[in-house]
C-alpha cells in the first residue's frame, strides 16, 4: 500500500556524543551493579534473620515497573533524538532498584532478598542501548 499525500520526513539522528554517552551510563550501571553484590554480602542479615519491609518491596517494583515502561518507548532497533532521554533515565532507575537491594541489606535486611534485587536489576539492564539511527 502507497501512503498518498503523506511526505516521509527524513529520520533525525542521534548525537554520536550522546550514543557513547548512553554506552558509557550502560556500563557504568553494569559494573555498579557487580560492585553491589560483595557489599550486600558484607553487610546483609544471614537467611530468615530479619522480614523484608514492604517499602523496600514496593520501591524495588515501582523502579523496575518505570524503568520497563521507558525502555518500552524506545525502539529496539534505532534510536530517536527524542528518546535519548527516556533511555537514559530508563538505564538509571534499573540501576535504582539495585540500590534498593544494597540499602535493604545495610538496613539489617536479609541477604538473599537484597541479592535478589540486584539481580532483577541486572536483567533490566543487559540491554544494550539501540543503534544511533542513520539518515534517510
Amino acid at each position: 500500500m502507497q501512503n498518498r499525500g503523506r511526505r516521509d520526513k527524513p529520520e533525525a539522528t542521534l548525537n554520536p556524543v550522546k550514543h557513547s554517552t548512553l554506552q558509557r551510563v550502560h556500563r557504568i550501571v553494569l559494573a555498579s551493579l557487580a560492585l553491589f553484590a560483595p557489599v550486600i554480602w558484607g553487610a546483609g542479615a544471614p537467611e530468615g534473620s530479619a522480614e523484608v519491609d514492604r517499602r523496600f518491596t514496593l520501591a524495588a517494583f515501582g523502579l523496575a515497573a518505570a524503568s520497563i515502561l521507558l525502555r518500552r518507548a524506545v525502539p529496539a532497533t534505532q534510536l530517536r533524538p527524542e528518546r535519548f532521554g527516556w533511555l537514559l533515565v530508563s538505564m538509571l532507575l534499573a540501576a535504582g532498584v539495585g540500590l534498593v537491594g544494597v540499602a535493604l541489606a545495610v538496613g539489617g535486611g536479609p541477604r538473599g532478598i537484597a541479592l535478589l534485587y540486584v539481580l532483577g536489576a541486572a536483567i533490566l539492564s543487559l540491554r544494550p542501548p539501540p543503534t544511533v539511527a542513520e539518515k534517510a
